[in-house]
């Protein structure tokens, strides 16, 4: 399998092949209308579907397309350090299928696998005390996250409101960095 072919899974259903991975790994995008859906699923895990069948696929037509090349909407995948941690992110733009907005999703990939996601308006200001209520990331590894999505992908994020300032994103040292005592 390659990247863009499309496939399915027995419990997640149809996805895109977004990545290739090590060890038999597939990073695909389950995504639906219902939200964002990106899983590592093992290449004996899913089927492929055959190709003829794409151009009536209604999950790659009617819903957020995180692989689309003639586009140019693709997912970024990048990671950033800190002396106690490292960020493995996943960064897309995308436009809202109900309202034509511009919107633009964060994964935090942990342990290889899946993990905690957000999307917001692109260039929207964003309070800390929304985002810590929404998901389960803790406001200094949300503010190192937040603030080098800012600095690598400017006008994504307007202005972060009540963030702590001491982790956030470091581009001259090309990693977040505490600032405290």
């Amino acid at each position: 399998m390659k990247e863009g072919d499309t496939v399915n899974h027995s419990k997640l259903g149809r996805g895109v092949v977004i990545r290739v991975c090590k060890y038999g790994g597939l990073m695909i995008d389950y995504s639906d209308k219902t939200g964002v859906k990106i899983r590592i699923s093992h290449i004996d895990s899913v089927t492929l579907i055959d190709r003829t069948d794409q151009a009536n696929n209604t999950h790659a037509t009617h819903t957020i397309s995180l692989y689309n090349k003639h586009k140019g909407e693709q997912m970024k995948n990048f990671t950033i350090e800190t002396g106690i941690t490292n960020y493995n992110l996943l960064y897309a733009e995308y436009d809202d299928i109900h309202w034509g907005n511009k919107m633009c999703c964060v994964i935090w990939i942990k342990n290889g696998h899946g993990g905690q996601s957000f999307t917001w308006l692109k260039g929207d200001n964003l309070f800390a005390s929304y985002l810590l209520d929404k998901t389960s990331i803790n406001l200094a590894d949300l503010t190192g996250i937040l603030s080098a999505i800012k600095t690598k992908f400017p006008g994504s994020v307007g202005e972060m409101i009540s963030f702590d300032e001491s982790y956030m994103y470091n581009d001259d040292l090309h990693c977040a960095t505490y600032k405290g005592a």
